[in-house]
């Protein structure tokens, strides 16, 4: 309640009525006494006589300096400041509620909890991860072993050897022999097609000479048939000459060939330096191998033991689904299908629409770009028009931008809704393949388990059968080894003796053919006897001459016939032995290619090996390591979550679920309020709202607890009004400081009195000893027992005291009138009413 500078008490709303009577009745009683003091108001120099003065109701007070302070009264109730609806973070089964309604908790006390099996199994993985990352990083950071590094030695060794040896392909392998075949069918070939040409001239010879003995015979022996038949008989003799003088180059060519194949092959019966060093790769490699299964690394047992353990940790999560699990697919598919839902009831969007938007911003950005680049590279006075084009493009491209927004925000298109379709399918399928996991899940995870165990068991105890088969390919190597250093005698001498052979058919043609020599001398014989039938002449010469003549001619015509097959099949040779010339050279290359590229991925990991893991690769491992113990932490805090924890001291003032219920996330379980966190929301009247301020200090008296007088502070005052029985007030909010001793609670009737100003060490008098006369404030002072009217000015008013801003001096006496009830009331110097 604020005091009014007339010394009226204003009370609160509740009490306006009582105000007004009160104003009325004090009105009636001014005017009683009117009479017996008006001439005192009137005149105020008139002196009283000490007697008469005695008898008037008055008393006097002295002036002295004091505390002022002006107040505003409003009543309320107390409301709890904080009061949470705490729940949980995930969804689960209820297990408990372990307090009641009313309950008093400390801070960090278990107020409900969750089942947690699937949470405790989570850990239970999240730490199996843990281990396997550590794993790995240790794995990582041991780098290969010794055995290790040997078995990639060998292996390059190994892909070294093979690259040699298809580079020497070319030389000695099977290149090399299509070659030589080649130039074999080559050769005879040309033989073919050389004697073919020389067997059909002597052929066509004879036939034309038998016809022109036929025709002598008949004609009788002309100087032409004696001349042609002296021709043939020195065509013979030179034929005799040239078989005399050896065979043709041609022969000799293929004869040196041949030679020379026999030469290849006696000499790749003898081993090579890179055979034996593959050889000898070969052996290093099986013995690493054989180490290694006698001697396994502990680096490959702890990778081994990590596969089991992932395994079995799939095998579990596959046979019993975690519920967060469960929850997490149901809400996707929740989503999925509110979202299909929310995309079906839109109006839809035409797909032209919102590509034409795409080409336009794809439009407006390559604008942009290009400007950007004219910007970039131009040099000239231009350049402020270009910076205008940028900023142009860029303005373009934002409104592109927002019209294919617009475009978009007016509802989804068919691809939008087909695939918002296709993933309310798959989130059915996730949630299908973790409530029903297949049995070819299950079995494909067992065969993992299986996989891993047979595994570790094996490079833990190798089987016998698989350290005897290691041995016997050492074995098998070093006797390969042995082999190529002492040769293989049965293939040395045979291509010894295909050498021999092939040199004895070279000597023979360059020595010449007996019976191509007798051949010859025969021909020369027959001519020269043909020519002495011709001069001599015989009638039976005819028939024999005719005779000849179609035996010739028979067999001019056979010859051409067979002739044409063999050339033909010569001719099939050489382009059989082309292609396989070809076909030699592209294996050659793939080979080649093949052994190279071997040989650099047996290299790099030879390298790799030797020079231990790269601070990248360690950096990943770490990260994996780091990723684990996150996803850990995630797991053991979802577990921690699944216990409700009061987050400070206070009381249960609501329980929302019961024990066995699903609940989900953000959904209220347990609402707690702190009775020490109290807060005051009055009811202020229209008059004195605009007076109070945030920051003002106040008292707060409880109607439930008389004589308790608590202290708050002004927190906000609402600008909007509230209308309660034809008065308007406005809300305000105290903060209130409870002590913890008192048995405060929400909801308790309070009575807040709010300081609005103070001013201390102030000249003041009782505000019932100011009087008002028009605009004019006065007091009564005694002097020499007499009442003087004093005219003063008033400055702050409240607590039953009216500062004095001027017209009276401390230690001065002020008439007093008496209480409203009638009675004079002495009052000692220095004291207040």
């Amino acid at each position: 309640m604020a005091e009014t500078q007339e010394g009226a008490e204003e009370q609160g709303p509740g009490q306006r009525r009582w105000r007004l009577w009160l104003i009325a009745a004090a009105v009636a009683l001014l005017v009683i006494v009117g009479g017996a003091a008006g001439v005192l108001l009137l005149w105020p120099s008139v002196s009283l006589s000490p007697a008469r003065a005695a008898r008037l109701p008055t008393a006097s007070i002295t002036v002295q300096r004091g505390t002022v302070t002006t107040t505003v009264q409003a009543t309320g109730v107390l409301v709890a400041s904080v009061r949470p609806a705490l729940s949980f973070q995930t969804a689960g089964r209820l297990r408990e509620i372990a307090v009641d309604v009313g309950q008093t908790v400390q801070a960090g006390q278990v107020l409900a909890r969750l089942e947690t099996p699937d949470l405790e199994a989570a850990v239970a993985q999240a730490a199996a991860a843990v281990e396997l990352a550590e794993a790995r990083v240790a794995l990582a950071r041991l780098g290969s072993q010794p055995e290790e590094l040997r078995v990639a030695a060998a292996v390059v060794e190994a892909a070294r050897a093979a690259s040699i040896r298809a580079e020497d392909a070319g030389t000695t392998g099977e290149v090399a022999q299509a070659r030589a075949a080649l130039q074999v069918t080559q050769v005879r070939l040309a033989q073919l097609r050389a004697a073919a040409e020389h067997d059909e001239a002597a052929a066509i010879a004879a036939v034309t000479a038998a016809r022109a003995r036929h025709e002598q015979a008949r004609a009788g022996a002309r100087s032409e048939e004696v001349a042609a038949a002296a021709a043939a008989f020195e065509a013979a003799e030179l034929r005799h000459r040239q078989s005399q003088a050896g065979v043709s180059p041609e022969d000799v060519a293929a004869a040196t060939a041949d030679l020379r194949r026999a030469q290849t092959e006696y000499e790749q019966t003898q081993a090579t330096e890179a055979e034996l060093r593959t050889a000898r790769a070969a052996l290093a490699a099986a013995q690493a191998r054989l180490d290694a299964w006698l001697t396994p690394a502990p680096a490959a047992l702890r990778a081994a033991d990590a596969r089991v353990a992932a395994a079995k940790a799939l095998l579990a999560a596959l046979r019993t689904p975690h519920p967060e699990d469960v929850a997490a697919a149901q809400a996707a598919l929740d989503q999925a299908q509110t979202r299909s839902a929310q995309l079906l009831d839109a109006p839809p969007v035409a797909a032209e629409d919102v590509r034409a938007g795409e080409l336009q911003v794809e439009a407006a950005r390559v604008a942009l770009e290009q400007a950007q680049t004219a910007l970039g590279t131009d040099t000239t006075t231009l350049r402020s028009t270009l910076e205008a084009s940028v900023k142009q493009g860029k303005i373009n491209l934002e409104l592109a931008l927002n019209s294919l927004n617009r475009v978009r925000a007016q509802g989804p298109t068919e691809w939008e809704i087909r695939l918002q379709q296709q993933a309310v399918t798959a989130a059915q399928a996730a949630l299908d393949r973790i409530l029903h996991p297949s049995a070819a899940d299950v079995a494909a995870a067992e065969a993992t388990l299986a996989q891993a165990e047979i595994a570790a068991a094996k490079l833990r105890s190798p089987a016998p059968q698989t350290v005897a088969a290691a041995q016997l390919a050492v074995i098998e190597a070093e006797a390969q080894l042995e082999r190529l250093r002492a040769g293989d005698p049965l293939a040395v001498d045979i291509a010894a003796a295909e050498r021999t052979r092939a040199q004895a058919q070279l000597e023979r043609l360059r020595a010449g053919d007996p019976f191509a020599v007798g051949v010859a001398a025969a021909q020369v014989a027959q001519a020269a006897a043909q020519l002495d039938r011709l001069q001599e002449g015989d009638p039976h010469e005819i028939a024999i001459a005719a005779a000849q003549l179609q035996e010739t001619q028979a067999q001019l015509d056979r010859w051409r016939v067979t002739r044409r097959f063999d050339i033909q099949a010569a001719e099939a040779a050489v382009d059989q032995a082309e292609a396989a010339l070809a076909h030699a050279r592209q294996n050659q290359e793939y080979d080649r290619q093949r052994a190279s590229a071997v040989l650099a991925q047996a290299q790099a990991q030879f390298d790799l090996q030797r020079r231990g893991p790269l601070p990248e690769e360690l950096a990943v491992a770490g990260a994996e390591v780091s990723m684990a113990e996150s996803q850990a932490q995630s797991a053991r805090l979802a577990l921690a979550a699944a216990a409700l924890r009061a987050p400070f001291a206070g009381t249960v003032a609501q329980i929302s679920a019961i024990a066995g219920e699903w609940t989900q996330p953000n959904t209220p379980v347990v609402t707690l309020v702190d009775p020490k966190a109290l807060r005051a929301e009055l009811l202020v009247d229209e008059t004195d709202v605009t007076r109070v301020q945030p920051g003002q200090k106040a008292t707060i008296a409880l109607h439930a607890l008389p004589g308790t007088v608590l202290r708050g502070q002004v927190v906000a005052a609402s600008p909007l009004p509230t209308v309660q029985q034809g008065l308007i007030l406005y809300p305000v909010r105290l903060a209130v400081e409870a002590p913890p001793d008192l048995a405060i609670r929400p909801g308790m009737a309070a009575t807040a009195t709010i300081s609005i100003a103070t001013q201390e060490n102030a000249l003041v008098v009782p505000t019932r000893a100011v009087r008002s006369q028009g605009d004019t404030r006065v007091v009564h002072v005694i002097i020499d027992g007499h009442p003087v009217r004093q005219p003063v000015q008033i400055g702050l008013v409240g607590n039953g005291l009216s500062e004095i801003v001027a017209g009276l001096q401390a230690g001065e006496h002020v008439l007093l009138p008496a209480p409203p009830s009638g009675r004079a009331q002495l009052m000692e110097p220095g004291t207040a009413p």
